[in-house]
This record gives C-alpha cells, sequence and structure tokens, in this order.
C-alpha cells in the first residue's frame, strides 16, 4: 500500500464566507429591485389594508412565511431570497409583522407574486 501523503489544508474559511458574501449579494440585489418594482414603498399600503393602520418610516425588505431568516439561515441564496417570498414594507409595518401583531397570508402558490391577504392577529 502506497502513502498517499497528507491530507490537503481545507480552504481558509474568511476566503469560503466572503465569496459566498459575494455571491449571495448579487441575488440580493437582484431581488430586491424586482421586489422594489412590484411592491413600491409599501405592500400594506398598495393593496389597501387599512386594519393594520399607516405606513410610518423606511421602506424595509421583509421576507414572509417559510422564507423568514429563522427558516433559511444556511440555505443557497438562490432558494433564500425569492420574489415569492419577499415583500417591501415600511418600518411599521415590517416591525408589526416580526411582531406577529398581523400575518400575511398567500392565497396562491405564486407567493407575493400573486394574492394575499392581512389576517390579524
Amino acid at each position: 500500500m502506497a502513502f498517499a501523503g497528507p491530507n490537503p489544508k481545507p480552504e481558509p474559511y474568511k476566503r469560503v464566507k466572503a465569496r459566498r458574501g459575494r455571491q449571495e449579494s448579487k441575488v440580493k440585489k437582484s431581488v430586491r429591485e424586482q421586489v422594489d418594482e412590484r411592491d413600491g414603498y409599501c405592500v400594506i399600503q398598495n393593496g389597501g389594508f387599512s386594519t393594520v393602520g399607516k405606513c410610518d418610516g423606511a421602506s424595509e425588505w421583509a421576507h414572509i412565511g417559510h422564507y423568514r431568516r429563522c427558516f433559511t439561515r444556511g440555505m443557497d441564496a438562490l432558494l433564500r431570497h425569492t420574489t415569492k417570498g419577499s415583500a417591501k414594507m415600511c418600518h411599521k409595518h415590517h416591525a408589526g409583522y416580526d411582531a406577529h401583531l398581523f400575518d400575511l397570508v398567500m392565497l396562491s402558490d405564486d407567493g407575493m407574486n400573486g394574492d394575499f391577504a392581512v389576517r390579524t392577529l
């Protein structure tokens, strides 16, 4: 049996993480532009849902449903960041959504690209 030599060192994690970040930033930029064009300032305001109050604050990118960060950490960027699971909301509505004061219910398989409803909790 011949000696195969020592195992090669793995690539430094710092370099791997930086590469992943650069790849993910391209996906994020593309998805944010598409969602911004679709939703405008706030998807709640554009949908005419006045049950959760008036808009306030800066427009922010939000992940909806099973596309929230707690469900998608460690996933590939193309699966994690999609227009189907993203929406633009003002700061007030984004904070309310994250605090589970209301929920966005997707009414079709198209996710946020299709019809949705606001359900107050």
